[in-house]
């Protein structure tokens, strides 16, 4: 009974709770349930002077044919279009379009919602900047079919009028990571604004310890950092990987390996990090010496890889042997490191698992280019005789070295 009452006075809260003005407004639209949750955490201010311009905003766009509950339908879909709404009338907007001969609004705006953060100004450059583009590849095709079937391309742009890019230039990134950029992370030719970027690479030139080229070198090596949220993704994501090792060896793997910052919290790093301390893996070491390890996929990489050195090689001590040589991870079960423990057990390295424990690096050395050359060089020499009982990982290495050193396989 007691539960009930809870659940029945909560509900009733909710229910004699007031809509915001905003809010209100896009009930009375046809938005439901999370869906407005969603989209009132995108009003910056939510007062009865914004909910009158999204009134007019709503009427603009019921004159060109849109319906409110299509608009309802287009925002929950993309809850980003809201502030626009608010913030300028649509109504100079739709009728550019309509001028310059493009498909009704009514066609356009449901297949991509985000048209609605044009401005007239903006829609003629974007369809300056098509012409030239239908007209080479869309033969007696006309900019309007193209965006018929296409309407995002009415949010494409010169690379110059990127704010992304000119935020880029002003933060005095080096021009590869400019170009890397605008080739490798498709949204710096629709977002209208350098906001969200701004503050994520300005973040990370404080915590990581960054100036501009090394900002840049970040950039060019992961460019989606640039559509990542910094108080939701990157801050929180440096501050776990500092968490489990400290600042300095969390900034070092950031600066080494950036797409860390990429990876789930929940669904990759935390279970990641628990199963490798679980097995005993020190992950200040794994960090600082191969942080790529975490991105590892934990089911399809981690623990197959873990099974096959405790079982088939006879590793005992599996958390000393990965915190030793972590990149052993990285490294392919079928493809490398099981011919190369058959390899090693043909020389005579019959007790595989306490030799390798005893020099984990011999794992990461190509079978290839280093293990069956050395092999050869010392039977050549008299040296060994396999099978020989008494080789050891060290002789391979250390005749390795004296040749000129070695390549090793990641």
């Amino acid at each position: 009974f007691q539960p009930f009452m809870a659940s029945a006075i909560f509900v009733w809260i909710v229910a004699a709770t007031p809509p915001t003005p905003v809010t209100a407004v896009l009930a009375r639209a046809g938005v439901r349930g999370a869906a407005l949750t969603r989209l009132a955490s995108r009003v910056p201010e939510d007062t009865a002077e914004a909910a009158a311009a999204l009134e007019l905003a709503l009427g603009d766009l019921e004159a060109a044919g849109v319906c409110a509950k299509t608009v309802a339908r287009m925002l929950t879909r993309q809850p980003r279009a809201l502030p626009p709404l608010i913030s300028c009338r649509p109504g100079p907007l739709l009728a550019a379009m309509a001028a310059a001969g493009l498909p009704p609004a009514a066609e356009l705006l449901p297949a991509e919602p985000f048209l609605l953060s044009l401005d007239p100004a903006r829609l003629q450059s974007a369809l300056s900047f098509l012409a030239p583009f239908v007209s080479v590849n869309e033969t007696n095709q006309s900019v309007g079919a193209f965006v018929a079937r296409q309407p995002q391309a009415l949010l494409w742009r010169s690379e110059r009028e990127s704010p992304i890019v000119l935020a880029l230039e002003e933060m005095g990134l080096p021009r590869r990571a400019v170009r890397s950029a605008i080739s490798s992370f498709k949204p710096v030719h629709t977002l209208a604004s350098a906001d969200n970027a701004r503050q994520t690479l300005s973040y990370l030139q404080e915590a990581v310890g960054l100036d501009a080229t090394g900002l840049g070198a970040l950039v060019h090596t992961f460019p989606p950092i640039l559509g990542l949220s910094r108080q939701s993704k990157v801050q929180p994501t440096f501050e776990f990987l500092v968490g489990i090792s400290d600042h300095t060896t969390a900034a070092r793997a950031v600066r080494k390996f950036p797409q860390l910052l990429g990876l789930s919290l929940d669904s990759n790093l935390r279970p990641t990090t628990a199963y490798l301390s679980s097995i005993g893996v020190d992950l200040r070491r794994l960090l600082r010496t191969h942080g790529a390890a975490l991105a590892l996929s934990l089911d399809g990489k981690l623990r197959p890889t873990v099974l096959f050195l405790e079982t088939e090689v006879g590793i005992g001590a599996i958390g000393r042997l990965l915190s030793c040589q972590p990149a052993i991870l990285s490294l392919s079960v079928e493809a490398n490191l099981r011919p190369k423990c058959s390899y090693l057990r043909h020389l005579g390295m019959e007790n595989l698992g306490r030799l390798v424990s005893q020099f984990p690096p011999v794992l990461t050395l190509s079978l290839e280019n280093n293990l069956m050359p050395t092999a050869q060089a010392l039977t050549e020499a008299g040296v060994l005789h396999p099978p020989d009982p008494a080789l050891r990982p060290r002789h391979l290495a250390a005749s390795l070295e004296k040749r000129g050193g070695g390549t090793h396989t990641r």
